[in-house]
C-alpha cells in the first residue's frame, strides 16, 4: 500500500495474517491502523459537521478522534468548536436577559479562543446590555419611589444606551405620570388653574380613567370660582 493510504495498508496487512497468522508484527501494525482510520473517520466526521454548523456534534467527533492520542492540532480545532458553542448559547442568553450566564459563557468562549473577533464583539454587546439593564432597573427604582425627575434621567442613559421600545414607553409613562403627580400636587393646595394646566399637558400624551377624573374635578372647582383660577 502506499504511504499515507490506511485503508490499502489493512488490507495488506490482512492479506499478510492469511498467509502467517501468527505474525506479531502484522497483527500489532493492523491494531494499529485500525486506530488510525478510525480516528481519521471521527476528523472526517467533525470536519463536516463544522462545516454545517453542527457545533456539538463536531465536539464529540474531535473528542471521539483524541481519544486515541494527543493531537495539538485536534485539540486546537476542539477548542476553537468549543469556543464557537459558547459564543452561541451566550448570544441566547442575552436574548432572553440572562445576562449573568451570558457573560459566563463568553469568559470560556474567550478563554478557549482569545484571538476571536466575532467573540470580542459578542463582549462589547453584552456590557451594553449590562449597562442597558442597569439604567432600567435604576429608572424604574425611582420610578416606584415617586421621584420621576431621577427616573426620567436613569431612562434617558439607558435610551443613549440601547434605543428599544420599551425604553420609549418607560419615558412616555414616567412623564404622563410626573404629570398625574403634579396635578394631585396642585388639587391638594386647590390651585385648580395650574392643576388644570397641567392636566391638559397630559391630556396631550394620553387619556386615562384618572386622567379623566381629575379633569371633571378641577373643571367643577373652577366653575364654581365662575373661571376666576386661584392657582
Amino acid at each position: 500500500a502506499e504511504a499515507g493510504d490506511a485503508a490499502g495498508a489493512q488490507a495488506a496487512f490482512t492479506a499478510a495474517l492469511g498467509y502467517d497468522a501468527n505474525s506479531a508484527e502484522a497483527r500489532g501494525w493492523l491494531a494499529r491502523m485500525n486506530v488510525t482510520i478510525e480516528k481519521q473517520a471521527q476528523v472526517d466526521a467533525a470536519r463536516r459537521a463544522e462545516a454545517m454548523g453542527e457545533l456539538d456534534q463536531a465536539a464529540g467527533h474531535y473528542r471521539g478522534a483524541l481519544s486515541h492520542g494527543p493531537d495539538e492540532a485536534l485539540e486546537t480545532d476542539l477548542r476553537r468548536v468549543d469556543a464557537g458553542i459558547a459564543l452561541a448559547q451566550a448570544e441566547q442568553l442575552i436574548t432572553s436577559g440572562q445576562l449573568e450566564l451570558a457573560g459566563a459563557e463568553l469568559a470560556k468562549a474567550k478563554r478557549l479562543a482569545p484571538d476571536n473577533i466575532a467573540i470580542d464583539q459578542a463582549i462589547v454587546r453584552h456590557e451594553q446590555h449590562v449597562r442597558y439593564r442597569d439604567f432600567v432597573r435604576q429608572g424604574d427604582g425611582f420610578a416606584e419611589q415617586g421621584r420621576f425627575a431621577q427616573a426620567t434621567r436613569a431612562y434617558r442613559k439607558a435610551r443613549d444606551t440601547m434605543d428599544t421600545e420599551q425604553i420609549r414607553q418607560r419615558l412616555d409613562d414616567t412623564e404622563f405620570n410626573h404629570l398625574l403627580a403634579q396635578a394631585r400636587s396642585y388639587i391638594s393646595n386647590k390651585q385648580w388653574t395650574s392643576a388644570n394646566g397641567i392636566l391638559n399637558t397630559a391630556a396631550n400624551l394620553r387619556i386615562t380613567d384618572e386622567l379623566n377624573q381629575l379633569r371633571e374635578q378641577v373643571a367643577a372647582e373652577l366653575d364654581k370660582a365662575n373661571g376666576g383660577g386661584n392657582g
